[in-house]
């Protein structure tokens, strides 16, 4: 038994405004299709489908243009959209209280939400990057540069770093049945937690050592002694540069005097 179809394909629409070209009448048409396409589509799906090519040339309806939400002006949307560009924290809450401060409508959050959305601004949780010093940002930018034009590759540098890793960690959100309360999850003013040490390069990785505790100098000279010089010894016999921050322990007297 052949399908009935509800909704129009594009290949069903191409296929209908072909049959059409081809002289064909619309009970003809729904023929056609049963027979050699195995497609059950009524006389009316036909007609209308051919009406609206003859009519338009198109195979289907354009969309049609979104319009600005209800109750609220051009002038609101601009002021939303200014005010999410000097604040893009605000809440679709938080901007119910401006409009209502600034211009004294009452609008529900999910109006915001809506005009939020049709001026193109979408929500996520927020990222969070390390904070860089403006007279860093110059340096590193003028770095960057001069690595652009000479073409740096970085063929014999090994960045290195440590990291810290929380081990106690819980989701966001939790779910629980209704008419129970949900469940705490306690959290420990001081989790546990590891320090990472590793590198890396064109060459490969580092083996990674991992700690606890504080490191210092001489321990993190340990560190390149038992992680570093092997991986130096293997993959850069003819010579390496190191890349590594400026933290204290890295670039203390006992450290550089330990690299020479």
């Amino acid at each position: 038994m052949a399908p009935n179809i509800r909704r129009l394909t594009s290949y069903l629409r191409q296929r209908i405004a072909s049959l059409h070209d081809q002289g064909l009448r619309h009970a003809e048409i729904v023929r056609e299709l049963l027979h050699n396409d195995n497609i059950s589509v009524s006389y009316n799906t036909v007609q209308k489908q051919v009406k609206l090519y003859q009519s338009t040339g198109v195979l289907e309806k354009p969309c049609q243009k979104k319009m600005l939400p209800r109750k609220l002006s051009a002038d609101h949307m601009d002021y939303i959209n200014m005010s999410l560009k000097e604040n893009n924290e605000l809440t679709g809450a938080d901007l119910v209280k401006k409009l209502h401060s600034v211009f004294g409508i009452s609008v529900s959050k999910w109006t915001v939400l809506r005009a939020r959305k049709h001026l193109g601004w979408k929500s996520k949780s927020t990222q969070y990057c390390q904070t860089i010093r403006k007279p860093n940002k110059v340096k590193r930018l003028d770095y960057a540069i001069r690595c652009a034009q000479t073409k740096e590759q970085f063929e014999n540098v090994i960045f290195t770093d440590e990291s810290t890793i929380k081990i106690q960690t819980t989701t966001r959100k939790s779910l629980y049945k209704e008419g129970t309360q949900p469940v705490l999850v306690g959290k420990p003013k001081h989790p546990y937690q590891v320090h990472v040490w590793a590198g890396i390069s064109r060459k490969g990785a580092t083996n990674i050592h991992v700690f606890t505790g504080r490191m210092d100098s001489l321990y993190y000279q340990e560190i390149l002694s038992s992680k570093l010089a092997p991986f130096i010894n293997t993959h850069f016999p003819s010579g390496h540069r190191l890349m590594q921050d400026n933290d204290p322990k890295h670039v203390s007297k006992s450290t550089v005097a330990f690299m020479k």
